[in-house]
C-alpha cells in the first residue's frame, strides 16, 4: 500500500510478499487495527521527508502482527526531528515474528528484533503530557489497562465487528419503507409511515430497507429493540418544523430505545439531517441512544452520519447563512436565528450500554457542498457534537469524527461514563468561534442543562403498537394525493428490494 491522506482507521488489512507492506508519503493520522503483514522488507515506512521535514504525522497500530521482515516500523523521528509534532508512532499489543529490527528511528534501532516471537505491549514516540509537556518520548511504555468487557473472544484483543451485509437473509425478509407509504422526496411528511415500518419490521425480525431518498419527519422517530435498518446510497432522515425548534425542550429526531429498554439494534448506511426555513432546528438532537445492550451482543451503527446544513433542501446554505452575515440586526453579533441548525448530533444517555460505532461522522457543514456557491464557507450553529453519559459503558468508537460544533465536540460525562474505547477520534472546532464580528450564540455555549434523563416524549412501547405488517403484495397508499410543489431533491428510484 502506497498511501497518504488526512485521517483514517483501517481494520483487518493483510499484506504478504512485498518490499513494503505500507509506505506512507504523507498523512495526518492513521490507525490500524488487526494489521497482518508477512514476508516483506519493511512492514510500515513513515520516513517521507526525512528527519528535517517529516511528512507523516501520526500512526497508531493496535492488536497486530508483523512477520518475516527486516524492519517492522521505519521512522524518521528523533529528539531533534522536524516538525516537532510529526513522526508520532504508537503501538499497542503488536506481535513480532522473525523481525530483525522492530522499530527504527532517525538515530538507529529503537526496539531490536527477534528470530523468534515477541510482543510489544505498548510503545510510544512523540510528545508526552503527564500532565505537563511536551516531553519527548521514544520508548516502550506501560500498556493501558483493558476492561474485559471491551475485549473480543480471545480475551486479549479489542472487540471489533464488521458491518452487517445480510447476505444470509432471504429476500422476503427485506421490507422497503415505501410499502407503508413513505415517499422520500424531502417534502411529504413521512413520520407516520416510517414509524409503522419500524414497529412492524422490528417485531417480525425483518430488515427495514430505506430506498435512496430524503425522508422528512416532523416528530421523533422511535427505533425499538430488534430493529435492523439499512439505507441505500446514504438515505437521509431529515427533521423539519417547529417540534424541533425549542432549545429549552430539545427533542430527538431519531430515538433508539427508551430508558430501561434492552435488546439490540443494527443500523447502517444512512444520514440524519435537519431542515431550516422560516425557523431553525435549535432543539433537534439528531440521534439519541437509550438502548441497553450486552457487551457480548452490542448494538451497532456503521456508516451512519449526521450532516447538518450545506446541502440542497436543508435551507442552511450560503444564501441564508453566509460566512459573514451583512444584514443588520438589533443583536450586535449579527447572528441569524434561521441558522440555528441543531442542538446536538449524538447523545448517548445514562441508560445506554453496549454500543459499537464504526465510521460515523457527525458533521455540521462549514461550507455549502451542493448549491452554486462554489463550495464557499457558511456559518450555521450546532450547539453540541457528541455527548456520552452511559454509566454501564461498553462503548466502542472506531473511526468516529465530530466537526464544527460550538461546544462539546466529543465529550464523556465524567465520572459517570465508563468502559469506553476511543481511537482516531477526529475533531474540528467551530469555524466561527474566533471571528471578531461573529461569536457563537449564548445558547450554544451554555451547558446542556435540559439533558437530564430522557429529553423526548416516551413513545408507546412496541407491544402497544400494532400496525399491519407491510408486505410486498400490498403496498400502502398515501392518504392524500401530493399537492406540494416539485421536490428540490433528486427523484428517488425504488431499490432492488422495493419490488
Amino acid at each position: 500500500m502506497h498511501v497518504g491522506n488526512q485521517q483514517y482507521t483501517m481494520r483487518n488489512i493483510s499484506i504478504h510478499n512485498s518490499y513494503y507492506g505500507i509506505n506512507f508519503f504523507w498523512s495526518w493520522g492513521f490507525t490500524f487495527i488487526g494489521l497482518n503483514v508477512d514476508n516483506v522488507t519493511i512492514a510500515l515506512d513513515m520516513t517521507a521527508g526525512g528527519s528535517t521535514s517529516q511528512q507523516v504525522h501520526a500512526v497508531t497500530v493496535i492488536d497486530s502482527t508483523i512477520s518475516n521482515a527486516q524492519i517492522g516500523f521505519n521512522t524518521a523521528r528523533n529528539s531533534t526531528s522536524l516538525s516537532p509534532g510529526a513522526g508520532v508512532l504508537n503501538l499497542e499489543n503488536v506481535k513480532f515474528k522473525n523481525v530483525q529490527q522492530a522499530v527504527v528511528g532517525a538515530s538507529g534501532t529503537v526496539i531490536p528484533g527477534t528470530n523468534g516471537t515477541k510482543t510489544v505491549a505498548a510503545y510510544s514516540q512523540g510528545h508526552r503530557y503527564n500532565p505537563n509537556g511536551p516531553q519527548e518520548i521514544q520508548k516502550v511504555i506501560p500498556a493501558n489497562s483493558r476492561p474485559s468487557s471491551l475485549l473480543g473472544k480471545d480475551g486479549k484483543s479489542y472487540y471489533t465487528r464488521p458491518k452487517p451485509q445480510y447476505g444470509d437473509v432471504p429476500l422476503a425478509q427485506f421490507v422497503s419503507v415505501r410499502l407503508t407509504g413513505a415517499v422520500g422526496n424531502g417534502i411529504k411528511d413521512d413520520t407516520d409511515a416510517i414509524q409503522q415500518a419500524l414497529n412492524a419490521t422490528s417485531r417480525n425480525g425483518q430488515v427495514l430497507f430505506f430506498d435512496a431518498g430524503t425522508y422528512r419527519v416532523t416528530r421523533t422517530l422511535y427505533i425499538p429493540s430488534g430493529a435492523r435498518i439499512v439505507g441505500e446510497s446514504y438515505s437521509v432522515i431529515m427533521s423539519s418544523g417547529s417540534y424541533f425548534n425549542n432549545v429549552k425542550k430539545p427533542r430527538a429526531v431519531v430515538q433508539v430505545g427508551v430508558p430501561g429498554e434492552t435488546g439490540e439494534v443494527e443500523w447502517s448506511d444512512m444520514i440524519v439531517s435537519t431542515q431550516g426555513g422560516n425557523i431553525g432546528q435549535i432543539g433537534a438532537i439528531l440521534i439519541e441512544w437509550n438502548l441497553a445492550s450486552s457487551s457480548s451482543a452490542p448494538s451497532g451503527m456503521w456508516d451512519v452520519h449526521t450532516r447538518i446544513g450545506g446541502f440542497i433542501g436543508s435551507n442552511f446554505q450560503g444564501a441564508t447563512c453566509p460566512t459573514t452575515p451583512t444584514s443588520p440586526k438589533s443583536d450586535p453579533q449579527q447572528i441569524n436565528e434561521k441558522c440555528y441548525a441543531a442542538f446536538m448530533s449524538l447523545y448517548v444517555t445514562e441508560s445506554a450500554s453496549g454500543l459499537y460505532l464504526e465510521n460515523n461522522w457527525f458533521w455540521t457543514a462549514d461550507h455549502d457542498i451542493d448549491a452554486n456557491y462554489g463550495g464557499n464557507q457558511i456559518t450555521i450553529y450546532t450547539g453540541r457534537g457528541m455527548l456520552i453519559e452511559s454509566t454501564a459503558g461498553n462503548i466502542w468508537l472506531y473511526g468516529t469524527a465530530v466537526s464544527f460544533t460550538s461546544i462539546i465536540e466529543p465529550m464523556l460525562s465524567c465520572p459517570t461514563a465508563t468502559n469506553i474505547l476511543q481511537n482516531r477520534l477526529s475533531t474540528i472546532p467551530s469555524t466561527n468561534t474566533n471571528s471578531p464580528t461573529l461569536k457563537t450564540p449564548s445558547w450554544a455555549r451554555s451547558k446542556p442543562k435540559p439533558l437530564t434523563g430522557n429529553p423526548t416524549p416516551t413513545p408507546p412501547s412496541p407491544s402497544r403498537q400494532t400496525p399491519s405488517t407491510p408486505t410486498p403484495s400490498s403496498p400502502a397508499t398515501p392518504s392524500s394525493p401530493q399537492t406540494t410543489p416539485p421536490s428540490p431533491f433528486p427523484t428517488p428510484t425504488p431499490g432492488a428490494c422495493a419490488s
